[in-house]
């Protein structure tokens, strides 16, 4: 296969009043964590804390590590596979 790849993403479980904060994309079916892409030489933290910025406008110190989900698939003869790393406060 060609042109293969990995992207690594963040994402943030954010509980407030027992309610967990999901996003949900204009014309997707789908809900999923908050959060985005690694930058290339960023750190987990960093990245979190930025992509949360950029999507809701929210300042957060990055703590507390859940887990990694890792998910790979094959798309127009390319395959792809994504890193989770999920994290939350509190």
């Amino acid at each position: 296969m060609k042109n293969d790849y990995i992207r690594i993403v963040v994402r943030a479980v954010i509980v407030v009043d027992g309610y967990v904060l999901v996003a949900h994309c204009k014309g997707a079916t789908n809900t999923f964590l908050p959060g985005g892409h690694v930058e290339f030489g960023e750190s987990l933290p960093v990245a979190l804390a930025r992509e949360l910025f950029e999507e809701v406008g929210l300042c957060v110190q990055v703590s507390n590590y859940i887990g990694m989900v890792e998910h790979q698939w094959i798309e127009s003869d390319r395959q792809g596979a994504r890193f989770n790393k999920t994290s939350c406060n509190g």
